[in-house]
């Protein structure tokens, strides 16, 4: 989890992660099932590559911001994490600032499939 999205191209160069390059190639060398992250105006989902896999990196924006024409403003995203027999995924479910209602309300559920990290010391499958 991190504040700035590790993406390249996700949010413009001047409020950039200044090393996203590092990190990018510490993620494809050493994995990892998804990366949380905000800063971008919108929620996104972006794609940095893994070791065998690509790592979604999931964005979303500020909780406290006001739907608006440039933005679409509050979310949040509620992820319940599984393992089963197709691998690590997350059941989200997002959650919008509705003006009209005062109110967070239901705007759509997805289910993400994460990449499974191999633990070094093993070489077993991390898993929960």
């Amino acid at each position: 989890m991190l504040h700035h999205p590790p993406a390249a191209g996700a949010i413009g160069w001047r409020k950039a992660l200044a090393d996203a390059p590092a990190l990018r190639a510490v993620l494809r060398r050493a994995g990892a099932e998804l990366v949380l992250h905000g800063h971008a105006r919108d929620a996104r989902m972006d794609v940095v590559a893994g070791p065998s896999l690509p790592i979604p990196c999931l964005c979303v924006p500020s909780s406290s911001a006001v739907p608006n024409p440039k933005d679409q403003g509050a979310l949040w995203h509620r992820l319940r994490l599984m393992d089963g027999a197709g691998g690590p995924r997350a059941m989200v479910e997002v959650r919008r600032w509705s003006t009209e209602a005062e109110a967070f309300v239901p705007d759509g559920a997805y289910a993400l499939s994460l990449p499974r990290v191999r633990s070094r010391d093993s070489g077993e499958n991390v898993g929960r």
